[in-house]
């Protein structure tokens, strides 16, 4: 049985404790309880990948399983109120208006509401039981260490902050053992990227070394930077990519690459206007 991207496992590095497994649903509604200010505390895992993910970097990258935004107000509960408003109005107008001639008041019947349809939000699937799966390769805990900081209390609309952007940036991935693999960006962020071809078996399911190329910078000293990658989502599609602890001086490097990608692509688009 095929469960990778269809059942997961959420770790709670606060309080030391994982779920149980999870289908796509479950770990959905899970994840939309969570508080933003506490998503820096979570890890996750589904079967295929040999260690955790963080789960807010998970959330900020191009994976198509999960939405962090609140579900909508059903619109179904709204009209039922607007209904117990006017059945009300109408009692209240037919007793005082109405009465039989012993003087008991006559009350309108009301036949009870339809059961309300039930309401798509477009990520529900066919439930399992978790109990009849086997989960092999089950990583050990994340070696995490809780960190508050102003950073970690952002809003998810504060970590878009930094957008993906259509910058055709070459990548070279390369393994532990020294197979390599070169490529070009389709679009990057500071948090991942998707690259425009099928990333090869040899990357999948571990971490390997990632260089971006700036061909804005004439320095071959300052051109590059080196990064750690991993391969997310379908891999039917191993294309999208996600940065992995990265440091402040790793991450000031990628915001100038972007930064000089950005000024020459407004530079293209006045000198064509």
């Amino acid at each position: 049985m095929k469960t990778e991207g269809k059942v997961w496992v959420i770790f709670d590095a606060k309080n030391d404790k994982k779920t149980r497994p999870l289908s796509v649903v479950q770990a959905q509604m899970m994840i939309l309880a969570f508080k933003t200010r506490d998503l820096p505390h979570y890890h996750i895992w589904t079967p295929g990948w040999n260690e955790w993910i963080p789960l807010s970097n998970y959330l900020a990258s191009e994976q198509k399983h999960f939405v962090q935004a609140q579900p909508p107000e059903p619109v179904i509960k709204k009209q039922s109120n607007e209904l117990l408003k006017s059945v009300k109005s109408s009692l209240k107008t037919d007793v005082s208006e109405k009465s039989t001639v012993s003087g008991i008041r006559r009350y309108t019947e009301v036949a009870p509401d339809e059961t309300p349809a039930k309401v798509d939000y477009g990520y529900y699937y066919n439930e399992f039981r978790g109990d009849d799966l086997t989960l092999s390769g089950l990583p050990d805990k994340p070696n995490v260490e809780i960190v508050l900081s102003q950073k970690d209390l952002s809003s998810p609309k504060d970590r878009r902050a930094n957008p993906r952007h259509d910058f055709k940036i070459e990548s070279i991935l390369i393994t532990k053992k020294g197979t390599s693999f070169r490529s070009y960006s389709r679009n990057i962020s500071l948090t991942g990227t998707l690259l425009e071809d099928e990333i090869p078996k040899d990357f999948f399911n571990r971490p390997f070394e990632l260089i971006l190329i700036n061909k804005f910078e004439p320095d071959p000293r300052k051109n590059r930077v080196h990064l750690s990658g991993r391969i997310i989502g379908d891999l039917s599609d191993p294309r999208r990519l996600v940065f992995v602890e990265q440091s402040e001086e790793v991450n000031h490097k990628l915001k100038k690459m972007i930064d000089d990608y950005s000024f020459h692509q407004e530079r293209l688009r006045r000198n064509g206007a």
